[in-house]
């Protein structure tokens, strides 16, 4: 098994963008810094192991802070689990 950890609160897939002027596109820049820091940790965590092959079975968790601006009720509710993050960014996209 390896674990590979990211100290930093999840960044979700950013769309990517388009210029008109040019028509090319381009990923924010926000995502490309996340994307960066995941590619170094798995780096660190495969120590210099080849890459795997064939079927993976992948297990995320993602760690969010608890926003400041909710009432005492529900970050109680969220400290105990019973209360889940509904805002941006949503599972599909931190998990590309």
């Amino acid at each position: 098994m390896i674990e590979i950890v990211i100290p930093q609160t999840p960044v979700g897939k950013g769309r990517a963008r388009f210029v008109k002027a040019t028509g090319r596109a381009f990923t924010p820049q926000k995502t490309v810094n996340f994307e960066g820091l995941v590619a170094l940790a798995g780096q660190e965590a495969m120590d210099g192991r080849p890459p795997l092959a064939g079927p993976r079975h992948i297990v995320v968790t993602a760690y969010f802070p608890i926003p400041a601006s909710k009432p005492k009720k529900w970050r109680a509710a969220a400290l105990a689990g019973r209360e889940r993050p509904t805002k941006k960014p949503d599972g599909d996209n931190v998990l590309k």
